[in-house]
């Protein structure tokens, strides 16, 4: 605390490592492939926020975030059941990297009965190990995965109002309770290099990154997305009779 202010600092990890093992290609009533794959990934990073009060009606949040990541032993083999013999056995180079995130924000008070806030801040995800090296399949549709994807980011920013009608008839020392909260939010989003499952092939036909896709069917694959644009409102209103 200094000068009215609170200032707050942390840290947090997390590590994942996950695998799948599973049997397809079903041939005369029996799987006849086996595919492993998976791959470790660990993210951690710190954080500080500060609140300070700049006049007895407004307030400011500001908080910056600093993240590193690491994805190692990504791998998928994929091999005959009764043979053990391998069609593919990859293994992904490790990939690393680091990722800023500030945020800002505002609270004011003009009177009792009104709050005003707007806030802005940058985020990041990472694909998961799912998306990175597990495909999948559902009846004739392939979904591929894709070890090269790149980091979802996202910059947002909100303003909002709120109003609130209080209770006359609270006991003697007693807070008035809200009767009427009414509020509206508007919002924006832009979200870069999001991950999408994307068709590149239709069935029937034989394709290098699907193989055999029958007819009806549909060969995806995970990839990033230029941009997703998100703009909207929000009302809301809550009534304590």
């Amino acid at each position: 605390h200094a000068g009215g202010g609170r200032t707050s600092f942390g840290a947090d990890a997390r590590a994942v490592r996950g695998e799948t093992r599973e049997h397809f290609t079903f041939t005369n009533g029996a799987f006849t492939r086996l595919r492993v794959a998976g791959g470790r990934q660990a993210v951690g990073g710190a954080f500080v926020l500060h609140e300070r009060p700049l006049t007895r009606q407004l307030r400011a949040t500001l908080g910056a975030r600093y993240d590193g990541w690491r994805e190692t032993d990504g791998h998928r083999r994929e091999s005959d059941r009764a043979t053990g013999v391998a069609s593919r056995d990859d293994r992904y180079t490790d990939r690393d990297g680091t990722s800023f995130s500030p945020s800002v924000s505002l609270l004011w008070t003009p009177a009792p009965a009104w709050r005003l806030r707007a806030s802005a801040q940058q985020g990041f995800r990472r694909p998961t190990l799912n998306e990175l090296y597990r495909p999948f399949r559902v009846g004739p549709n392939i979904t591929e995965a894709n070890a090269a994807l790149g980091t979802e980011q996202v910059t947002s920013a909100e303003a909002g109002a709120e109003w609130t009608l209080v209770r006359a008839d609270a006991a003697p020392g007693q807070p008035r309770r809200p009767l009427l909260v009414l509020g509206a939010t508007a919002f924006t989003s832009e979200l870069r290099d999001a991950v999408g499952n994307v068709t590149l092939a239709r069935g029937p036909g034989t394709y290098p990154l699907f193989g055999f896709i029958a007819a009806g069917g549909v060969g995806r694959q995970r990839l990033n997305l230029e941009r997703i644009r998100v703009r909207g409102w929000e009302l809301s209103g809550r009534w304590s009779p």
